[in-house]
């Protein structure tokens, strides 16, 4: 499964989707600061204005806390 990572994002929405998906809002020092789980199609996330990234993957939701670090595989 993969991801996606929106960079300067700090809201989402769920227009056109056809499945379910999941949103992780990181502030710039990548630590969590929120996770929507089940996100349903045709919805609108409410803006989190701390955020800088939104990491959304589909599947089932995973638990996150703390901090993210990303690398390359």
């Amino acid at each position: 499964d993969g991801a996606m990572v929106f960079k300067n994002a700090f809201w989402m929405h769920s227009f056109f989707m056809r499945f379910d998906f999941n949103a992780i809002y990181l502030d710039c020092g990548y630590n969590v600061i929120e996770h929507h789980k089940n996100i349903r199609p045709y919805r609108v996330l409410p803006p989190v204005w701390r955020a800088k990234y939104v990491i959304e993957y589909a599947g089932e939701p995973i638990e996150v806390k703390g901090r993210v670090e990303f690398v390359d595989c």
